[in-house]
Formats: C-alpha cells, structure tokens, sequence
C-alpha cells in the first residue's frame, strides 16, 4: 500500500491496481488493460473464502466490500493472462 492509498497486485504478465486501499465499501480494480473474464477472490486472514466475483469483458470493476468486517484480507485476480495477488485492508 503506497501513501495515496493504492495498491497494486503485482503478477506474472503485469499488474493489477487496486484503490482506495484501506477501503470502506468498495474498491476499484483496474485490471491493468485486460478484459478476458476475470476473477476475484478475497480470503480473509486464516485463507478462509470470504468474497468472489467474476467480470466479463471488462477492463476495470468496483467490488462491493459491505457485506465484510474491518480486517486485512488477501485478494486475488485471475485471468487468462495470469494470477495476481496482494493484500487488502478493509477499516470503516
């Protein structure tokens, strides 16, 4: 996590930005210019699922957090251009 709240999950085949990050409600994903299907998962710190949601043809999303408490929580971005993963931080 930089200073200006943005993350970005570095992968194989690029990267993936994720903002604001501590998030409240939601967060932006940028898939870094890719728009094959894309999955996202976020487990939270024991790697238990927590979330997923899956975008088609669709370079960017915001995902809804709302339903999940203030903690850290490991996202991850799939594709077929790769895998990507980082950390997320959830703080109301």
């Amino acid at each position: 996590v930089d200073p200006l709240g943005v993350a970005e999950v570095i992968g194989k085949h690029g990267w993936v930005t994720v903002y604001p990050n501590p998030a409240k409600d939601k967060v932006m994903i940028d898939f870094g210019g890719f728009s094959a299907a894309t999955s996202v998962k976020v487990f939270d710190i024991f790697g238990r699922f927590s979330l997923q949601e899956v975008y088609r043809n669709s370079t960017n999303a915001s995902l809804n957090l709302a339903s999940l408490s203030n903690a850290v929580y490991s996202i991850r971005v799939e594709n077929e251009n790769g895998s990507f993963a980082g950390k997320l931080v959830i703080n109301r």
